[in-house]
């Protein structure tokens, strides 16, 4: 099971892997997660200077494809803060994530998504932060 904590037996292999979040760690696990003839999509913004270490000869093999994709102007953000300071948009944006977990629970985390219909899940310090413990979830 490659990947942390053996996610990539867990969580099984895919057609297609989303990377939302714009890491070196992330897409090498997108390309763990990846099937054979799969594609890894590159959703996630990513600093000029970040590289991932990947294998040209797993992706040779494997027939891996990788998709950049990049659907957001700076005009998208500026619409975005103006609704959001105008409260144009439901004042409560926390009704947006499901449950937030602390990074110790990840996999709690995880398994939830399996478990039943959520919107977000907010795993990370941050979570930890904004919900004042280690762990918060709100059915919906």
């Amino acid at each position: 099971m490659a990947g942390p904590d053996g996610l990539t037996g867990w969580l099984g292999q895919h057609d297609v892997v989303f990377v939302t979040a714009g890491t070196p760690g992330a897409v090498e696990l997108a390309l763990d997660l990846c099937d054979d003839a799969g594609a890894v999509v590159l959703y996630g913004a990513f600093a000029k200077d970040v590289m991932a270490s990947v294998g040209a000869d797993r992706i040779h093999h494997h027939e891996l494809s990788i998709i950049g994709a990049f659907s957001q102007e700076p005009e998208d953000w500026r619409t975005a803060a103006g609704l959001l300071q105008s409260g144009a948009l439901a004042a409560d944006l926390d009704r947006l994530v499901t449950a937030r977990y602390g990074l110790a629970d990840v996999a709690d985390a995880l398994a939830l998504t399996v478990e039943r219909p959520v919107y977000r899940v907010m795993v990370g310090q941050e979570a930890e932060r904004m919900s004042g413990s280690s762990r918060t979830s709100r059915e919906r």
